[in-house]
């Protein structure tokens, strides 16, 4: 390919304002051999005359972009490493210099095999095709280091395994890019739109503006348009394959509560071409027939033609109100490698409206249309070795974790079906405190746990270290009757708790974990989707009155006393509400804390039972 300019190599200098200068610029002769990258930059169109830049390590190569958006980069094999981690930025100019794209590639070593030999491709490694997805991956990876460029690779592979952009992200770069909406205020381009909280918050709200539709079709607004293109397009997404017989989770990193009722969580096995399982809203897999399709879709359903699902509720069409039934026909499931070739999954259901009193009104479908890929756990998952260095044994070890067994359908809207509970762990045995439990397990595998509680077999599997010392799990429930699919948290516990010596302060309190809160802050609090909330907390008052941050006067507390010696109650002023809290850690103002709740008038007594609320404390 003809080149504007000859390969170069830059000493290192971070900046997302501007390409490197010319003074920055050590020449480099293009005798010695060297390691070619080879890409597109630009969106909706090629972006031609860009600087695009290579970063590895401590240098910089740069080149421009041809008219058709294409580049090649050149990295002498002496400054590479295996663990040389690798990014690319690219600065449009002129018109079009506000856009700026970018790509994580991660290590060298990786990037070698996939070449298999000097020169990769954007076929081999779709973050070198620089546009809207790769550069809020990209972005989303710093975010995982206070927003600042990895260069430590076991911090990129915790990274790449909790970082998939929020969608609104990808689609907001795109949305900017085509004119649709502009750069949110302080952002001078499209990656410094997303490298900090406060302007990829102000774009997601320009997002959810433009997010006025079902998506019953492309046209059905602007966000829908990008569903039905970006989120399909293989050059930019492309597709991987499932293995036969491995079970896949998609799941939220950071959160750390278990869902109220764990059949709602979303699983799938592929037997084979045609065949599967899926679990969703079933405590056993359910029989599914399964299609493809040219764009990497793979369609599960029921064998036996059920719907996955179905629900009856009153809505308002027009102003009248009318029963309508909301049929979940389908599982679409699109597999994509992410950041790292670490797999990532995006889903969705095909869903009928029906309306049986009602004949008048037009059964209406709502096709899958997809959202860039989740995180994916997946059952045959092996840690990295730079993970499995730090990886804990649990042997002689206090920790809280996912309790296999079901706790039944709760009788309180804030009770959970499964939950977390202390594990003490010996040798091979073991007791889960809060159910009185004992357990026999063992260790197949770094990172792999069997635990046994009487009926009940657990099979435990460590997926990332989202932060230090806090373990994101996979967990799969077996006994005669059930097989139910969960994802966690797994940390040690402290040991610690609240007394007149220690005594509780103010915390803010978050019961989705970090899910809400890291790395862009309440990023989707405007626009919950009822998986965030605006963060409130508790002000221990040391007249033991407890203000709750939106509630001031909202009731009292007091230290449990007992085998419950060290874990705080609080009772609302007019008796219809009681909190339990347990520390589980604690440290430099941050932690966790299990918690329970009852409601009623008066509410009971606090047990303090397995639960699966899990609340993020920040001291205020």
């Amino acid at each position: 390919m003809k080149r504007a300019i000859a390969p170069l190599l830059l000493s290192w200098l971070a900046s997302t304002a501007a390409a490197q200068t010319p003074a920055d610029r050590i020449y480099q002769s293009g005798f010695e051999a060297a390691f070619t990258i080879a890409g597109h930059i630009g969106y909706p169109t090629p972006l031609a005359g860009a600087t695009v830049e290579a970063h590895a390590g401590n240098q910089v190569a740069a080149t421009l972009s041809a008219a058709d958006g294409t580049y090649r980069l050149a990295i002498e094999y002496r400054h590479l490493t295996p663990d040389t981690l690798i990014d690319l930025v690219g600065f449009g100019r002129g018109a079009r210099s506000s856009e700026v794209w970018a790509g994580a590639l991660g290590p060298y070593s990786r990037l070698q095999v996939l070449a298999g030999g000097n020169t990769l491709s954007d076929s081999q490694e779709a973050f070198a095709r620089l546009g809207p997805y790769s550069t809020a991956v990209s972005a989303a990876l710093r975010g995982f280091n206070g927003f600042q460029r990895i260069t430590d690779p076991l911090l990129f592979e915790r990274a790449a395994r909790a970082s998939a952009p929020d969608r609104y992200l990808v689609y907001g770069l795109a949305l900017i890019a085509n004119g649709t909406i502009t750069l949110p205020a302080g952002a001078a381009n499209t990656f410094a739109a997303v490298l900090s909280p406060a302007p990829a918050r102000a774009m997601y709200t320009d997002v959810a503006g433009q997010d006025t539709a079902p998506c019953t079709q492309a046209s059905d607004s602007p966000v829908c348009a990008l569903r039905a293109t970006l989120a399909l397009d293989a050059a930019v997404m492309p597709t991987a394959a499932l293995t036969p017989g491995v079970s896949y989770m998609p799941f939220l990193p950071y959160g750390g509560s278990l869902n109220t009722t764990a059949e709602a969580a979303v699983a799938y096995r592929i037997s084979n071409g045609s065949s599967g399982l899926i679990f969703y809203k079933s405590a056993q897999g359910l029989a599914a027939n399964v299609s493809s399709d040219a764009q990497g879709r793979l369609t599960l359903a029921r064998s036996d033609g059920l719907p996955l699902d179905s629900t009856t509720s009153t809505v308002l069409i027009g102003n009248v109100q009318v029963q309508q039934t909301r049929e979940v026909l389908s599982l679409v499931v699109r597999p994509s490698p992410g950041p790292g070739g670490v797999m990532r999954h995006a889903y969705a259901f095909n869903v009928r409206l029906l309306y049986p009193n009602n004949p008048e009104i037009p059964t209406q479908q709502q096709p899958a249309m997809m959202n860039p890929p989740l995180e994916v756990a997946a059952d045959d998952l092996v840690l990295p070795p730079l993970l499995q260095a730090s990886a804990p044994n649990l042997v002689n070890g206090d920790y809280l974790l996912p309790l296999a067994i079901d706790l039944g359908v709760p009788a309180d809207p804030f009770g959970t079906r499964f939950g977390y509970d202390r594990h003490q762990f010996t040798g091979s045995n073991g007791a889960a405190l809060r159910r009185g439990q004992s357990f026999t397990w063992n260790s197949p595998g770094a990172g792999r746990f069997s635990l046994l509680y009487g009926n009940t077999q657990a099979s435990l599997r460590l997926l990332n270290e989202e932060e230090p010392g806090v373990w994101r799990v996979l967990l799969r429930s077996q006994n005669a009757g059930q097989e139910i699919w969960l994802t966690g948290v797994l940390m040690a516990h402290d040991g610690a708790g609240w007394s007149a010596g220690s005594p509780p302060a103010s915390y803010l309190a978050d019961i989705n974990g970090q899910v809400c809160s890291t790395p862009y802050g309440a990023l989707n609090g405007d626009v919950s989707f009822g998986v965030c909330e605006p963060l409130f907390g508790w002000v221990f008052n040391p007249n033991n009155t407890l203000d709750r941050l939106d509630t001031p006067g909202w009731g009292n507390w007091a230290y449990a006393t007992g085998a419950d010696t060290g874990r705080l109650l609080m009772n609302r002023g007019n008796g219809t509400q009681r909190r339990g809290w347990e520390q589980v850690r604690l440290a430099s103002g941050r932690g966790f804390v299990l918690e329970n709740v009852t409601n009623g008038n008066p509410a009971p007594a606090i047990s303090f039972a397995p639960t699966g609320r899990l609340v993020r404390i920040t001291v205020n």
